[in-house]
């Protein structure tokens, strides 16, 4: 029986997403070294082409992020996915998308190494849903047994009031946005 060695999980995590639209590349760019991008295909618009991808795998790879493949297709070039486990290759890095008690569970048994529990807080990807609050997230945290992500109107000042729940980093998409334009520090 091989045991899989743990994955390095990354404070920071963003989603790609059509509204980023063009500035993809330069958000990821502009991240602090060593962050997760999950690459959505499905989620990046109609017109987004394998040009695009290929220029975020580039970006990405030069800040040493772990990559991750969210929905279908073959893994080839990124470090892991984000979603469904079956696959005929077991990916280096898991990460599941946690919403209840039941998603909780089955990232459990499907061994993930990371759960993006989500949302938070009201966000404006998902405007008619509430957020599940605090409490919530630390529950569902504890009930996964690995790396728990926070998304959902999560931002770097959230993000420390949600450490202390047992938030071991951050995911988002608006939060990033912007970051392309400002100054290093």
């Amino acid at each position: 029986m091989s045991t899989r060695k743990a994955p390095f999980i990354p404070k920071c995590w963003l989603l790609c997403d059509a509204r980023l639209g063009d500035n993809i590349p330069a958000i990821i760019a502009a991240m602090p070294p060593r962050c997760a991008v999950i690459v959505r295909p499905y989620a990046m618009g109609k017109d987004r082409s394998a040009a695009m991808i290929r220029s975020i795998r580039r970006t990405a790879r030069a800040k040493r992020h772990l990559l991750l493949l969210g929905g279908k297709g073959s893994i080839a070039g990124f470090d892991g996915r984000h979603g469904s486990p079956h696959l005929p290759q077991q990916p280096k890095l898991l990460s599941i998308a946690v919403h209840n008690e039941r998603e909780a569970r089955a990232a459990r048994q499907m061994k993930a190494d990371a759960i993006l529990i989500s949302p938070i807080w009201p966000t404006r990807s998902h405007p008619q849903a509430r957020g599940i609050g605090i409490a919530q997230f630390q529950r569902l945290a504890r009930l996964c047994g690995c790396a728990a992500i926070a998304l959902g109107g999560m931002n770097a000042a959230r993000f420390r009031g949600a450490r202390r729940h047992g938030a071991h980093g951050w995911a988002a998409i608006d939060a990033w946005q912007g970051i392309e334009n400002k100054p290093e520090k």
